[in-house]
């Protein structure tokens, strides 16, 4: 889930935060917890804008999907909802 506009604030376990991003990417980034290995909230350095992974919510989602982006680069298993907007990278501003 990408909110914007946003701003991230550790309370507590900021230490314990981890990034993993792959060489050759631009944007992509993996933050996760180094204790338990969960996928975490990331801000992009320089934006407003923040990214939630929807697994790592313990209720339902304040949103509805929109979307599905990067299909591009989408695994051959993933799925598409047929009902939504699809982009092969970021959707139009």
């Amino acid at each position: 889930m990408f909110f914007q506009p946003g701003v991230l604030e550790w309370l507590t376990g900021k230490e314990r935060v981890t990034e993993f991003k792959v060489p050759e990417a631009k944007r992509f980034s993996n933050i996760f917890c180094a204790t338990c290995g969960s996928r975490l909230p990331r801000q992009q350095q320089g934006s407003d804008m923040v990214m939630i992974p929807a697994g790592s919510l313990d209720d339902d989602a304040p949103i509805r999907l929109q979307a599905s982006i990067f299909t591009d680069s989408r695994a051959s298993w993933s799925c598409i909802n047929e009902d939504l907007p699809v982009y092969p990278q970021y959707p139009p501003q």
